[in-house]
C-alpha cells in the first residue's frame, strides 16, 4: 500500500483533498459551500431556547389564560388563537435559527428577538393591568373595577417569551464571532 510522506496511506490523504475540494466548490447533499457555515453548538442551543420558547406560548394558551373578579367575564376566544398562532411563529423562527445560512442570521435572530420582547411586554403589560384593575360601567351604568388574576397559561406565555428573547439575544451576539 502506498502511502505519503507525512506515514498516512495516500487514499486517506486523497480523501481530505477531496474533501476540501467539495467544501471550497460546493457539493452535493450535506456539504456546504464556503459561505454557509454547518450549525454550530451554539446556533443549536440558541435555536433550542427559541424553539422552547415558542412550543412554552403555544401551550400556555392552551391553558388557564386569566381569572376574573367577575365570574360573567371571560377571555375572548380570539386573543387565545393569537397567542397559539405567536407561539407557532416562535416556534417557527427558533427552527430558522438553526436551519439559516450565515448571511441571514442577524435578521433572523433580530426577528426573533423583536418578536419575542414585544410579546414579553404584551403578557407582562396585560398581567399588571388585571392586578391593578380596570374600571368599566354595569348594566345598571355604575362604575365597577373588575380585575383579574394571571393564570398558568399567560405565565407560561410570558416565559415561553423569556426564553425566547434570550435565545435571540444570544444568537445575535453569536453572529459576529
Amino acid at each position: 500500500m502506498a502511502s505519503t510522506s507525512d506515514g498516512w496511506p495516500q487514499f486517506i490523504k486523497t480523501f481530505d483533498e477531496r474533501r476540501e475540494r467539495k467544501a471550497t466548490e460546493g457539493g452535493g447533499p450535506g456539504q456546504f459551500r464556503a459561505d454557509e457555515t454547518p450549525p454550530s453548538t451554539t446556533r443549536a442551543t440558541d435555536s433550542a431556547w427559541a424553539i422552547a420558547g415558542g412550543t412554552a406560548v403555544f401551550l400556555g394558551s392552551l391553558l388557564p389564560f386569566i381569572s376574573f373578579s367577575d365570574p360573567e367575564m371571560g377571555v375572548n376566544p380570539g386573543a387565545r388563537v393569537a397567542s397559539a398562532l405567536f407561539g407557532l411563529i416562535v416556534l417557527g423562527l427558533g427552527f430558522t435559527l438553526r436551519a439559516v445560512q450565515r448571511r441571514f442570521l442577524m435578521g433572523t435572530s433580530l426577528a426573533t428577538l423583536c418578536l419575542s420582547a414585544l410579546g414579553l411586554r404584551g403578557y407582562a403589560i396585560t398581567i399588571a393591568t388585571g392586578l391593578a384593575g380596570v374600571t368599566e360601567q354595569d348594566a345598571l351604568g355604575d362604575a365597577v373595577k373588575i380585575t383579574f388574576s394571571p393564570g398558568i397559561g399567560i405565565l407560561l406565555a410570558a416565559a415561553g417569551c423569556a426564553a425566547a428573547t434570550v435565545a435571540g439575544i444570544r444568537s445575535a451576539q453569536h453572529c459576529g464571532s
